[in-house]
């Protein structure tokens, strides 16, 4: 019994601890039953549920479904109930991005967010892939909107309100050139003031993601679902029909009555084609804004990335590296030179070598500034005059730290500038720098210094 007593007291101290440091800024909570699922068939019916709030640039799921493992083991409990029974339909996930950042950065953080919680629900339950069903990423438009609406005091309440309903994503120049939009008219009511608060209030309830999972209803539960629901819902809508044809009947009875079904049928002909127009207008915006961002998505997107570092083919270094994004933020680099050449009796610089490198990119995207970690290893056969030739005898082994910065071309080519300073090791012999030139000392060496440079050019894949 006190073992029990001792078990339980100390689990209710760890979930004090949990709740109490839990990061700021993360959430998990169920979905109210009004959003979990839009059905869509009759005999569909809602599953359970997970929604998952991020902080700014995060989007992994795993360490907030270790920190909620009931809720978590709960739902996949629940998804694998459904598919053995033969009545699941399909899970659903959406995930959305707040407007700090690029529009670019932000649709690409969502649909991250998006794809690691289906990597999550597809490990952890074995329930086949097709089941699963990224829905809809981007930024969280609606939420904002909900959000404002409850809230009287954000700034200038109505202007927001307006901006968000009726300013499309991207206003273009008559030659598709983006010249403004709605976040950039955002920013500019009240100030600033209003994309301040807003900024302060609502972005971190932006950021989340939600699944949901259907199931097929029993015959039983399917009957009362099937008409009396549906009924009420198409009321309003023979209710609306015939409160639009009174106002316009008066406009037609003021004129001549024999006249006036005759110019009602080119009027109501005329209307739709500018509305077809604006329709064709905006379906043209938002293939422009579709192709741009097709064509960038490569290098903000891209996992795997190809380099050489130029100055080193200057020394006849054969060189190339592979530099992997490991997650937000994060990438692994890792280089290798091999040279086998013998220039000349006076120059030779045979080396095989590799300098791998962890990175952190202060942008997601993986371009501009990084600072990295890195470890060197490799040999040595140099010559750089006639007189002498050093060889090592134990490699050369060292780390130190970099920093560098990417530039980005275009979606597949850039260009990145590095330097690293350190610490490197080797032990090695002098020869006489003849044919078959005997050694006559051995040293080692401990260096401090510049460890790593670079003028690489990139290929992204």
């Amino acid at each position: 019994m006190k073992n029990r007593e001792h078990i339980a007291i100390l689990a209710l101290v760890l979930f004090f601890l949990v709740s109490v440091f839990a990061p700021p800024g993360f959430g998990f909570a169920a979905v109210p039953d009004t959003q979990q699922h839009d059905a869509d068939e009759n005999a569909c019916t809602a599953g359970d549920s997970i929604l998952i709030y991020f902080s700014l640039d995060q989007t992994d799921v795993r360490p907030y479904m270790e920190q909620n493992h009931e809720e978590t083991a709960s739902f996949i409990e629940s998804l694998k109930e459904a598919y053995a029974s033969g009545r699941l339909k399909k899970i659903e996930i959406r995930a959305y991005s707040c407007l700090i950042g690029t529009s670019l950065s932000c649709n690409n953080v969502a649909h991250r967010r998006a794809q690691s919680l289906a990597d999550y629900i597809i490990a952890n339950s074995g329930i086949p892939s097709r089941f699963v069903h990224i829905e809809q990423t981007g930024i969280g438009w609606d939420t904002l909107a909900g959000l404002v609406r409850d809230d009287m005091d954000v700034p200038g309440r109505n202007n927001v309100l307006k901006t968000l309903s009726d300013t499309p994503v991207w206003i273009f120049d008559s030659e598709g050139k983006v010249i403004g939009g709605k976040k950039k008219q955002l920013m500019e009511i009240s100030g600033g003031r209003a994309f301040a608060y807003m900024r302060e209030h609502f972005f971190e309830k932006m950021r989340y993601a939600l699944a949901t999972f259907s199931i097929t209803a029993p015959v039983s539960e399917q009957e009362p679902i099937t008409f009396t629901e549906q009924a009420p819902a198409t009321a309003p809508a023979t209710e609306e029909a015939p409160a639009t044809v009174p106002q316009e009947t008066p406009a037609t009875v003021t004129q001549e009555p024999a006249e006036t079904d005759a110019a009602a049928e080119p009027e109501t002909i005329s209307e739709p084609a500018p509305a077809a127009t604006e329709t064709a207008v905006t379906e043209t915006a938002a293939a422009t804004e579709k192709s741009r961002m097709k064509r960038e998505e490569f290098w903000e997107t891209s996992k795997i990335w190809l380099k050489t570092n130029i100055p080193y083919w200057g020394l006849v270094v054969p060189n190339i590296a592979a530099e992997v994004r490991l997650a937000d933020h994060w990438s692994l680099d890792i280089p290798v030179f091999y040279s086998p050449f013998t220039v000349a009796n006076s120059y030779c610089f045979r080396v095989l070598a590799i300098q791998p490198s962890v990175r952190y990119w202060l942008k997601p995207e993986m371009k501009g500034h990084f600072f990295g970690v890195h470890l060197t290893g490799g040999a040595f056969n140099i010559a750089v005059d006639d007189k002498f030739r050093y060889q090592d005898t134990d490699g050369v082994w060292g780390a130190g730290i970099d920093y560098g910065y990417a530039l980005k071309f275009s979606r597949h080519w850039g260009m990145e500038f590095n330097i690293g300073v350190g610490y490197l090791w080797t032990k090695y012999q002098t020869f006489y720098n003849v044919e078959n030139g005997a050694p006559f000392a051995t040293d080692t060496k401990n260096y401090f210094g510049i460890t790593r440079v670079g003028i690489s050019l990139i290929y992204k894949l």
